[in-house]
Formats: structure tokens, C-alpha cells, sequence
């Protein structure tokens, strides 16, 4: 029996982070506009929101309340997905996507050696603690391959941000390793 790609994908607008630290604020932007709501990033970064600063970034909790209070819904909740469980971040982003809502995720780039294959796509620098929104999944059960679309805020920024594409697809497995 073959069976059919699964995938969906959500709409929703490509917003570029205004500052180096501002991925949080970014990612966020990115998930409230596939809801209709826009708010800029500095209103989102703000001790009120996200209390997102220079040396700190954005506490991933703050952004779920932000989700939850702008959209006024309980639906987000701050999960955190072990690194082995790829099937469960799959049926969780599945379940999000599926009901229109953009997960935010935290990703943890170690910058040891014996994981320098482990990076997001168009990423140079191997350590790094961002923020990224998902906008939809493919299961691929066609051709055995499972990812994650998702929508990165530093595409195109600067120095060795520039090749990074505002667009992107990961596996499933990779996602799962990198989470905080």
C-alpha cells in the first residue's frame, strides 16, 4: 500500500527581526499575524510582553503568555520535547498547524565539534539560542522523509546571517535535537 504525503501549511507573513536580539519578538510577530493580530516587535519586546533584552533575549514562557493574551485564547502552552521523541513533536506541531495556530520554538545550537551537523538551515555559527515559527509539516510517508517548515527572523540580517532564507524545511529528528 502507498501512501500519500501528508502536509499543510498556514498562512502567514515573513517578518525580519529588528535587531540582533530580537528573534523572540520576531517569531512571535510571525505567529500572531497568522491570526489576524499585528503588533510591531518593540510593543512585543517590552517589559508589559516579552521583557526581551540585550543580554538576557526573550524567556520562551513570556511568549507563550503573549500568544495566549494577545489572541485571548488558552490554546499555548510551553512544552519542552525530548531530543529522542521526534513523534511527538511531530503530532504536536501536527495538532497546532492543524488548527491554524504557529508554534514558536526555542532551538539550542551546542557548538561542540561532535555536533556541527546539527545546525538550522543556512546557519554558520554553530552555537546559537534562537527563535523560529513553524508554519506547517510535511509527513512524507510517500518518500519516507518527515519535516517541519518553519520561518527563521534573522534571514537575511547581516554579517553570517545573510544566507539564511526566510524560509525553510528540517527534519523532524534534527527539529527534535535542537530544541532547548
Amino acid at each position: 500500500m502507498v501512501h500519500s504525503s501528508i502536509s499543510k501549511i498556514i498562512s502567514m507573513p515573513f517578518y525580519q527581526q529588528i535587531n540582533d536580539y530580537y528573534c523572540g519578538p520576531a517569531a512571535t510577530q510571525m505567529a500572531l499575524a497568522t491570526r489576524g493580530v499585528n503588533v510591531s516587535q518593540s510593543t512585543l519586546a517590552s517589559d508589559t510582553w516579552l521583557e526581551t533584552d540585550k543580554y538576557k533575549g526573550t524567556v520562551g514562557r513570556y511568549i507563550k503568555y503573549t500568544l495566549n493574551n494577545l489572541l485571548g485564547t488558552t490554546w499555548y502552552s510551553y512544552k519542552e520535547v525530548n531530543k529522542e521523541d521526534a513523534d511527538l513533536l511531530e503530532y504536536r506541531v501536527k495538532l497546532n498547524i492543524d488548527r491554524g495556530y504557529a508554534p514558536v520554538i526555542a532551538v539550542y545550537q551546542t557548538g561542540k565539534a561532535e555536533h556541527k551537523d546539527k545546525v538550522l538551515n543556512g546557519h554558520t555559527y554553530h552555537y546559537l539560542r534562537h527563535f523560529v515559527t513553524i508554519y506547517g509539516y510535511d509527513l512524507g510517508y510517500e518518500n519516507g522523509t518527515r519535516g517541519i517548515l518553519y520561518k527563521d527572523p534573522i534571514a537575511g540580517y547581516s554579517g553570517r546571517f545573510e544566507d539564511v532564507q526566510p524560509s525553510n524545511w528540517i527534519s523532524t529528528s534534527l527539529l527534535a535535537f535542537l530544541i532547548w
